[in-house]
């Protein structure tokens, strides 16, 4: 640019009249007869040419085609004919000759005496035997890196090596483990469901006896209607008497909501049986969850060692609780039995209600019975008032033996009113039992519910759990350990224990996307299925 006396090689570029546009670049190009071989090229012509483009880059030709100008620049070299040769002297190349300098000197010296080219291929040698050296030295570091790494790896494959014929002698183990626990559930499921068809057929029984009472019920009422209905002519009797009706009545009732008691506890005897099969059910997928568990858990050991031991550790805590589950199952069977013996019990007091109501028609029968003779009395009674009044002594005393007879019924029934008070004392005691059961079990599931204990994080993720899919909840939450070890399964899991567990990885990444966007902290997720690595 200082030859050419411009600012910038922008400048050359025409930039366009009023009558012609402006050009994106500009060129400039060289000929030169080669028939001397001057120039140490097999062409006679040689045309040099450089092209300029309006962003400041260059191209650079030679015949027409592509080069560099290194290339350009190492043909000229020691011709006499390069950019600063002595053959042709411009003004400023005098003042360098005559200036004291000896590098300008020297540079025109070097040139005239063609030792340039020599000089530049020195000092290239020179440079790339200083990175040749370089180059070694970073590849004796590279090397003892290398052996180091080549000593670990040994060691690691030999860790490698014990682990797979563990794994494999595991696995044989687990399988073992798995069909025998399948052959013994399901030969503990067989009585079981033949157990429930007995109590489905008891409830059948059951059923059809209430309805028989029922209608039975309905057959008093239609007596006791008849009964009132023929009491119109003595008054004074039929006050007694409806007196007499009115607490049968009540005893009716009574014996109607004893009998709507058991249909309840009957009931509430075949939920808990389903309630049972939907819990034997929970614990086979537990036994599935844990399997799977186990699967992911196996490849993760090739991460890193420590890990490894921490999920065996869990893995064993896994099997202890599947054994605990398993006495939980047999506690279950044992409470089965025990519900079964307390629908014997209620079937006994059923049988006692029905002899109880059976009594009460005998006694309604019997009143009938007596109703009709005092009728038939009353009758003669005042056909013969007239004839005899010696006769009114014996109508008094029927009168008296009716009414000793009144009496007597009315001890019967204190005595079914006392036995109603203690059955209802026992109700309401039960009752109160019941209630504050519920409480307890309402305490814990909200403390459950609410994730007390955990970190942010996971007390986020279980609170949002309607609105995340596929969250099972914590391994905490999932192993079932009874309360002699939740101690040591405690201690063994650590912070395995807020572990979050999930049905797959998209579940899993979709809780994380909800901690970062409501940035409520972090959690660790385990998907059961999908990716078998570890979520954070």
């Amino acid at each position: 640019t200082s030859v050419l006396r411009s600012q910038s090689m922008h400048d050359v570029i025409f930039s366009g009249t009023t009558t012609r546009k402006p050009l994106s670049f500009a060129e400039v190009s060289l000929n030169i007869h080669n028939n001397r071989g001057v120039l140490p090229v097999e062409y006679t012509d040689v045309t040099i040419m450089r092209r300029v483009f309006g962003d400041g880059t260059s191209e650079y030709f030679l015949n027409k085609n592509a080069c560099r100008l290194k290339d350009i620049l190492n043909l000229f070299m020691d011709t006499g004919m390069g950019s600063d040769a002595y053959s042709v002297i411009e003004l400023k190349m005098v003042e360098s000759i005559l200036s004291e300098s000896k590098e300008e000197r020297r540079r025109l010296i070097d040139e005239a005496a063609g030792v340039n080219k020599y000089k530049q291929q020195r000092n290239l040698s020179f440079r790339r035997l200083q990175s040749t050296d370089t180059d070694l030295l970073r590849i004796n570091d590279i090397l003892q890196e290398v052996e180091k790494n080549v000593d670990s790896l040994r060691r690691q494959l030999k860790r490698y090596n014990r682990y797979e014929s563990v794994k494999q002698q595991l696995q044989e183990d687990e399988v073992s483990l798995a069909v025998w626990n399948i052959h013994q559930h399901l030969s503990e499921m067989e009585p079981l469901k033949n157990q429930t068809a007995n109590f489905q057929h008891l409830y059948g029984e059951h059923s059809e006896s209430l309805a028989l009472a029922e209608h039975q019920a309905e057959s008093m009422q239609s007596e006791l209607t008849d009964l009132e209905n023929k009491q119109q002519g003595q008054r004074e009797i039929v006050r007694n008497q409806e007196i007499v009706v009115n607490d049968l009545e009540r005893k009716l009732l009574v014996a109607g909501e004893k009998i709507s008691a058991a249909t309840a506890a009957l009931d509430r005897l075949k939920l808990e049986d389903h309630s049972l099969q939907e819990r034997q059910e929970t614990t086979q997928n537990v036994l599935a969850d844990l399997e799977n568990e186990r699967e992911h858990l196996l490849p993760q050991i090739d991460e890193k060692q420590t890990q490894n031991d921490k999920l065996k550790s869990a893995f064993d805590a896994a099997v202890n609780a599947y054994r605990e589950a398993q006495t939980t199952f047999d506690g279950h069977n044992r409470q089965r039995v025990g519900l079964l013996n307390a629908v014997s019990e209620l079937k006994h007091q059923q049988e006692r209600y029905t002899q109880s109501i059976g009594q009460f028609e005998q006694n309604l029968k019997s009143l009938a019975e007596k109703q009709e003779r005092l009728q038939g009395s009353e009758k003669n009674y005042q056909e013969d008032l007239f004839g005899a009044s010696g006769e009114q002594s014996g109508a008094e005393q029927v009168y008296k033996e009716l009414e000793s007879r009144i009496a007597s019924i009315e001890s019967v029934f204190q005595e079914t009113q006392t036995s109603l008070n203690e059955a209802r004392e026992t109700l309401a005691q039960q009752r109160g039992e019941r209630v504050s059961v519920e409480n307890q079990l309402a305490f814990y599931e909200e403390l459950l519910e609410t994730g007390e204990g955990y970190s942010s994080g996971v007390r986020s993720v279980l609170e949002a759990k309607e609105q995340l899919s596929g969250i099972i909840g914590t391994v905490a939450d999932v192993m079932i350990v009874e309360d002699r070890y939740q101690s040591a399964i405690q201690t063994g899991l650590g912070s395995l224990a807020e572990v979050i567990v999930t049905q797959d990885r998209k579940s899993a990444e979709a809780a994380i996307a909800f901690l970062e966007r409501e940035q409520k902290g972090a959690a660790t997720f385990f998907p059961l299925k999908g990716s078998r690595k570890k979520v954070e």
